[in-house]
């Protein structure tokens, strides 16, 4: 399965989902890869620093090499599913692709069937971050327990 994380600027929420996501399935051996992008991106900026520091602390995952990319319609077109870190994000692709027939989700509608946000620690605090990185890694797991991906 190809999974899409979207978020605002694609330094923060969905670059740490797209690294635990492909952490979790190249520990597991499983086939699946994510992708990340924004609603509102620019093009080629690199994770933030306390995004990079969080997920390698927690996850051994490795952010550094991350460069933003907004929206764009061939990752629309790659992605089996889209999972966006807020409501917002969801009603956003609804306006930038009206004719998207594909899943669209917030992570915590895919992991537990009921629509949620995962807050932006975009300026806060390292432990945001952490928390922020916690809160992503649940909800995948979850997600992938739930719609059979292990």
């Amino acid at each position: 399965m190809n999974v899409l994380f979207v978020c605002t600027g694609n330094t923060c929420r969905s670059p740490m989902a797209e690294g635990i996501f492909n952490g979790i399935c190249e520990k597991q051996g499983l086939g699946h890869t994510a992708l990340s992008a924004g609603t509102w991106a620019g093009a080629n900026m690199p994770a933030s620093s306390h995004a990079i520091a969080a997920v390698r602390q927690l996850y051994g995952v490795d952010l550094s090499s991350h460069r933003s990319q907004p929206v764009a319609p061939w990752l629309l077109e790659w992605a089996d599913v889209v999972l966006t870190l807020t409501r917002s994000h969801k009603e956003q692709i609804g306006v930038l692709a009206p004719e998207y027939t594909k899943p669209v989700k917030t992570l915590k509608e895919w992991a537990y069937g009921v629509e949620g946000d995962i807050a932006d620690p975009y300026g806060g605090s390292f432990q945001a971050y952490l928390q922020c990185a916690k809160e992503i890694h649940d909800d995948i797991l979850a997600g992938m327990e739930q719609n059979g991906l292990f």
